[in-house]
């Protein structure tokens, strides 16, 4: 297994990862971030050596594995993978909120950074 680190443009939603010590096959590609529920390709994805792959997240719910994303826009559509597990334990539940004081007004790049999307 071979990680990766790179930033998403937030205009265009692509980002470039350098591979440089994997074997040609076919992978599953997990995503994470620093707050984010790991989120894995619902399909496998054909990389070779040196080329590059595309694979997108965003278009389809059905892109993540067990469909684990939101839609977070219709108009484009757009999808995006869960935040809020800032002790990184694989759930988003009552221990992540308690990390977080929302009177606290830190700086920086700070993995208690949570955007809450309510829902009725």
């Amino acid at each position: 297994m071979e990680t990766s680190t790179g930033t998403i443009d937030s205009v265009s939603f692509l980002s470039l990862f350098n591979i440089m010590n994997t074997a040609s096959g076919n992978y599953y590609l997990a995503i994470r971030h620093r707050n984010s529920i790991e989120t894995w390709s619902s399909i496998l994805i054909n990389y070779i050596a040196g080329n590059t792959t595309n694979f997108s997240f965003i278009s389809s719910s059905s892109q993540a594995f067990g469909n684990n994303q939101i839609q977070v826009n219709s108009s484009p559509l757009r999808y995006a993978i869960y935040s809020g597990d800032v002790n990184q334990d694989g759930a988003v539940d009552i221990t992540d909120l308690s990390l977080i004081d929302a009177s606290y007004y830190g700086t920086g790049y700070l993995v208690t950074d949570i955007k809450w999307r309510w829902s009725s």
